[in-house]
C-alpha cells in the first residue's frame, strides 16, 4: 500500500513496547483516527494505544522517488527521524521498505524512469541512496525490503523480471557488504507469489527473508473465509522454502458489500494469531494493516493511484480495513487484536 500524504505518519507511529519476551515481532500500521482531522494529540493517542496493545516492531516504507526527488538531492529528514526516534525511545525491531516498485508503478527518481533496472546508472544511484542512510540503517534496522508487491508490476511488464532481479541482487549484495547483519528481501503479494511462483523463486534466490503482503480476497475484492490463514500460512511457508517468512501487511476488510462484517473481521484476526502460533518462529515478523480506517479523501487518492476509479469493491476494501473506524470507534477486531498480542507477551 502507498500512504500518499500520510507516508511520514505511517512511519512514525508503528511502535513497539519496551519488553520483548517473544522472538516473534508484531507491528501494526497505526495511523490515528482521521475524522475529525488529527492533531498532534491524535498521534500521541494512537501511539499510546499501540504501545498498550503490545506491539514489538516498527515498519516504515517509502518510495525512492520521494527520498530522492532529483538526482543526488535527498529528502531524508523525516524518514531518518522516524527510524531514529522510535529506535532510541523503545526497544524496537526495525523494518524498512524501499519502494523502488510500488505495486503498479516504478517509484524511481524522475530521471531514471526510462533507465533499465540493471543499468549501471540505476544500480549506482540506489547504492548512493543506501550510503546516505547507512548510519541509521546500521544502528536501528534488522530487515530491509527492496520493492513493494513487485509481482503486480512485473507481471504487467514481463520483460523486466530479469533486469529487476539483477538490480535487486546488486542492491542486496551491496547492503550485505556495507551493512552486515541486515537481512534483505523483496516484497510480493501472496496471490501473486502463487501465480508467479517460478519468477518469485528466482527473484528470491539470494534473499535472506521471503516477504509477502496478505489479504485473502477474491478477484473482485470480496473476502475469503475468515479462517483462511489456517490454510494460507502453511502455503506461504512452502513458498518461502528455507527462508524466514515476513508478513509486511496482513489485513481483512469489514465491509458488508464485500461479504464481510465486523464479527467476520474479528474472527480473521483471531485466526491470524492462531495460524502464526502454529508457524512459530518461521514467521519472525508480522505487521497488521491497519489501526484506523482511511478517510474518504485518502481512499479516493489510493483508488486513483492504483488506476481503479469507479470500482466500488476496491474502494470499500480500502475504506474498511481498520481495526477501528475512521472516527476512532473500535471494531470487534480491535479486541481480537489486543487478545492476540497478549498471547505473544507470555512467550518465553
Amino acid at each position: 500500500m502507498k500512504s500518499l500524504c500520510l507516508i511520514v505518519l505511517f512511519s512514525l507511529f508503528l511502535l513497539p513496547i519496551q519488553a520483548q519476551e517473544s522472538n516473534r515481532v508484531l507491528a501494526v500500521s497505526a495511523i490515528p483516527a482521521l475524522e475529525p482531522p488529527p492533531t498532534i494529540w491524535s498521534f500521541i493517542a494512537a501511539a499510546e494505544m499501540v504501545v498498550d496493545a503490545g506491539v514489538t516492531g516498527n515498519m516504515m516504507t517509502e518510495g525512492w522517488s520521494k527520498l530522492e526527488p532529483q538526482p543526488g538531492e535527498y529528502t531524508l529528514d523525516d524518514f531518518i527521524a522516524g527510524i531514529t526516534y522510535w529506535a532510541e525511545t523503545y526497544e524496537v525491531v526495525g523494518y524498512v521498505g524501499f519502494q523502488v516498485i510500488n505495486t503498479v508503478t516504478r517509484e524511481v527518481p524522475p530521471d531514471l524512469q526510462g533507465a533499465a533496472w540493471d543499468s549501471p546508472q540505476m544500480i549506482a544511484r540506489f547504492q548512493a541512496l543506501i550510503d546516505q542512510l547507512r548510519p541509521t540503517l546500521q544502528e536501528h534496522v534488522r530487515y530491509v525490503s527492496i520493492g513493494n508487491e513487485v509481482d503486480a508490476y512485473l507481471s504487467s511488464h514481463p520483460d523486466e523480471w530479469e533486469p529487476y532481479r539483477r538490480f535487486y541482487e546488486a542492491a542486496l549484495a551491496y547492503i550485505h557488504r556495507t551493512l552486515p547483519g541486515i537481512q534483505v528481501g523483496v516484497t510480493g503479494t501472496w496471490q501473486g507469489a502463487l501465480t508467479n511462483r517460478d519468477q518469485m523463486t528466482a527473484l528470491n534466490r539470494r534473499s535472506d527473508v521471503y516477504i509477502l503482503t496478505y489479504y485473502p480476497l477474491q478477484s473482485d475484492f470480496s473476502v475469503m473465509p475468515p479462517d483462511s490463514p489456517l490454510a494460507d500460512f502453511p502455503t506461504m511457508l512452502d513458498l518461502a522454502g528455507d527462508l524466514p517468512l515476513l508478513l509486511q501487511e496482513v489485513g481483512y476488510p469489514a465491509g458488508e458489500s464485500l461479504g464481510s462484517s465486523e464479527s467476520q473481521q474479528a474472527e480473521f484476526v483471531t485466526q491470524v494469531f492462531a495460524a502464526w502460533e502454529q508457524a512459530g518462529e518461521r514467521i519472525p515478523f508480522l505487521n497488521y494493516f491497519l489501526l484506523h480506517d482511511f478517510s474518504d479523501e485518502l481512499t479516493e487518492g489510493f483508488v486513483d493511484y492504483y488506476g481503479l476509479p469507479g470500482f466500488d469493491n476496491f474502494y470499500d476494501f480500502l475504506r474498511t480495513l481498520g481495526l477501528r473506524q475512521v472516527d476512532g470507534t473500535p471494531r470487534l477486531a480491535w479486541d481480537a487484536f489486543v487478545e492476540g498480542a497478549k498471547s505473544l507477551e507470555h512467550e518465553s
